[in-house]
C-alpha cells in the first residue's frame, strides 16, 4: 500500500512539475531519476497527450474541492519528494557511485539481455545505496502518510482521486488548470 502510495505521490509530483512553465532555480531535475518505483517524465506525459483539454469537464467522482485539497497536498509531496531526491543523490555518492553510473547499472539490472559490465566493487556500492534508498523511501513515506492523516484524508482517497487523475483528461485538464492559477496567485518564484 505505501509503495503504491509513494509512486502515486512520484507520478503526481512529475505532473505538477510538467505543468510549471517557468522552471524553478532550486528545482531539481527531473532529469536523474534514481528510483525503480517511480514514473518516468515521459511514462506520466503519455496519459496528457492523449487526451484533448477540455476544461470545463469534471469528472462525477472528482469535485473541484477535492482538487484543490489534492493540490494543496501536492505542494507538500513536491517539496518532500524534491528532498528525498537530493538525499538519495547523495547516499548514492556517499555509496561511491556517481548517480549517472547508478542509473546505468540500475538499467542493466533490470534488463535481461544486456551484458553486464559491471565490477564486483560497483554491484557491493550499489548495493549499499540501494539500501540507504530504501530507508529514505520509507522515511518520505510516513512523512506522506502523516500530511494526509493530518488532512483528515486516507491513503485510499489519495490514490482513487489520482487514478481518476491519470484517467480523466478532462479531470487533468481542471487539476492543471488550478495548479496554473495557484502559481500566477503565488506570483514569480523567489
Amino acid at each position: 500500500m505505501k509503495l503504491r502510495l509513494f509512486t502515486a505521490v512520484t507520478a503526481m509530483c512529475l505532473t505538477i512539475v510538467a505543468c510549471d512553465s517557468a522552471p524553478k532555480e532550486e528545482e531539481v531535475s527531473s532529469d536523474v531519476n534514481i528510483e525503480s518505483e517511480t514514473t518516468s517524465p515521459a511514462e506520466s506525459k503519455q496519459g496528457e497527450e492523449a487526451f484533448a483539454p477540455a476544461s470545463n469537464y469534471k469528472s462525477a467522482n472528482v469535485t473541484d474541492e477535492e482538487l484543490m485539497q489534492l493540490a494543496d497536498l501536492s505542494d507538500q509531496f513536491q517539496q518532500i519528494s524534491q528532498e528525498a531526491q537530493m538525499e538519495m543523490m547523495v547516499a548514492v555518492e556517499e555509496a561511491g557511485l556517481q548517480v549517472e553510473r547508478y542509473t546505468e547499472i540500475q538499467q542493466m539490472s533490470q534488463n535481461p539481455n544486456a551484458e553486464p559490465l559491471v565490477s564486483e566493487e560497483e554491484i557491493l556500492q550499489f548495493e549499499q545505496a540501494n539500501i540507504s534508498i530504501d530507508e529514505i523511501q520509507s522515511k518520505i513515506e510516513s512523512k506522506m502518510i502523516k500530511i494526509l492523516e493530518d488532512a483528515g484524508l486516507s491513503e485510499q482517497w489519495y490514490q482513487n482521486v489520482t487514478r481518476e487523475l491519470k484517467e480523466d483528461g478532462g479531470l487533468l485538464s481542471r487539476y492543471q488548470q488550478i495548479m496554473q492559477e495557484r502559481m500566477q496567485q503565488q506570483g514569480p518564484p523567489q
